[in-house]
């Protein structure tokens, strides 16, 4: 039991050290920029209109751009980066509901 805590502690200090960085914020924006710009370049260029769940997609990727930006302005300030995990974290879970839904769309036969 004691080895689970320790090993929980440990994650939670290594995302607190991680997070005093200014680099994985930038990183978190380039990242997101990357993939709207994939989404654009699909959409306007292949000509592939995206469907409802991929512009929820895209909002939500949008949810970790302004979590980097966030994050990236004062990284040492611990509320600051307490604001843009919490909003990273909240990116992440509604995208991964939002990809359950479309897969099980799909497994419907109506995506």
């Amino acid at each position: 039991s004691s080895d689970v805590c320790s090993s929980d502690l440990l994650v939670f200090r290594l995302i607190n050290e991680i997070s005093k960085n200014r680099f994985p914020w930038v990183f978190l924006i380039l990242i997101s920029i990357g993939l709207e710009a994939c989404g654009i370049y699909f959409q306007y260029y292949l000509r592939f209109d995206p469907c409802v769940y991929c512009i929820y997609e895209r909002v939500f990727i949008l949810g970790f751009f302004f979590s980097g930006l966030i994050g990236a302005l004062i990284p040492n300030l611990a509320v600051v980066r307490f604001l843009a995990l919490c909003l990273s974290l909240a990116s992440s879970i509604a995208g991964i509901i939002t990809a359950g839904y479309y897969l099980k769309q799909l497994k419907n036969g109506k995506g």
